[in-house]
């Protein structure tokens, strides 16, 4: 995942050694707990995010043609069946937890989300400190 993101931790070691050379000072350190992130996050939202990410990736990274792939990607995140105590289920909302699609979906989708809020962030405080300065 760390060809798409540098937001992916490897382990618990991981989070600790990335912010050592940062300076925080006036800063602020935020941190967001995700309750039921992969049944929380739509499995059309997701696909969306899939989507932007692959149209953006030249057509060598991958190893069929960007539609095709687009296609079976949609294929398993869309196939909610799973087996519970000998019984067959089907998820209808939500990615799906045990399919190792869903990490990445969700994790391409909550910075997606959080790059979203970002620039709205921003756009409030530089809109607020306008009216505040005229």
């Amino acid at each position: 995942m760390s060809a798409v993101s540098d937001a992916h931790l490897s382990n618990s070691s991981d989070w600790i050694e990335r912010p050592q050379d940062t300076d925080f000072t006036d800063k602020c350190l935020a941190s967001f707990d995700v309750k039921s992130l992969f049944t929380n996050v739509l499995v059309d939202d997701a696909l969306r995010v899939i989507k932007s990410v692959v149209d953006r990736m030249d057509a060598d990274q991958l190893p069929i043609a960007k539609s095709d792939y687009f296609k079976l990607v949609t294929l398993c995140m869309k196939f909610g069946g799973f087996v519970f105590d000998s019984c067959e289920y089907v998820q209808h909302s939500g990615l799906a937890m045990g399919s190792p699609l869903s990490p990445v979906a969700a994790c391409l989708y909550i910075m997606l989300s959080l790059y979203i809020l970002y620039i709205l962030t921003i756009f409030q405080q530089s809109h607020t400190a306008e009216r505040i300065h005229s």
